[in-house]
């Protein structure tokens, strides 16, 4: 596509009214704009990129086959991630246990002032920090995934999981409480047993 044949910008309303008055096309917009973000988002909650992409193309038929009951008035990223979100809880439920990958950007418990460097190197605390992950309940590690993965604000997730600011307070707060104590329980324990 050359630069004249592109869509002229518009907005993600835009792009929805025309979708839903028969511009199928205008859909594609809206793909282009958000696919990369939700794509990360899929990849941060199943750790395999092959199965990340299939999830995001499901999401965007979702979206499609739902469009009818976006609120115009909403954020169609907000709207977006939460079919990403509900699309990788499905498929990690389907599997026998839910696998994330390390990110460079990991900014869960514990800071690395918590873990000395002549016992944990880097790459071995992501890995334990992943493993711990893993074995949070999916409300807990989605919100985690969420907040201290992907940095997305507290409001924009209580849009996404639909539940109250008040709520996603209390779950991140829990759930990194929950995070720590396994941390303590595995990671430092072993670090003390194998002194």
């Amino acid at each position: 596509m050359t630069e004249s044949e592109k869509v002229p910008e518009i907005t993600d309303s835009e792009a929805v009214a025309r979708c839903l008055g028969g511009d199928v096309d205008a859909f594609g917009v809206l793909v282009e704009r958000y696919q990369k973000r939700t794509l990360w988002i899929t990849y941060q909650m199943v750790q395999d990129w092959d199965e990340a992409s299939d999830l995001t193309q499901e999401t965007f038929t979702r979206a499609f086959k739902s469009l009818s009951n976006f609120d115009i008035e909403k954020s169609f990223y907000t709207w977006v991630s939460r079919i990403a979100v509900n699309t990788s809880i499905d498929f990690i439920r389907k599997r026998d246990r839910m696998r994330i990958v390390p990110d460079e950007t990991l900014v869960l418990f514990p800071s690395s002032d918590d873990v000395p460097e002549s016992y944990v190197s880097q790459g071995e605390r992501k890995r334990n920090v992943y493993k711990i992950l893993d074995t949070l309940p999916d409300k807990y590690r989605t919100i985690l995934v969420l907040k201290d993965i992907e940095g997305i604000p507290g409001k924009e997730i209580a849009e996404i999981l639909e539940i109250d600011y008040q709520t996603v307070r209390w779950r991140i707060h829990h759930a990194r409480k929950l995070f720590k104590e396994q941390w303590e329980r595995t990671v430092e324990k072993s670090s003390s047993d194998s002194e």
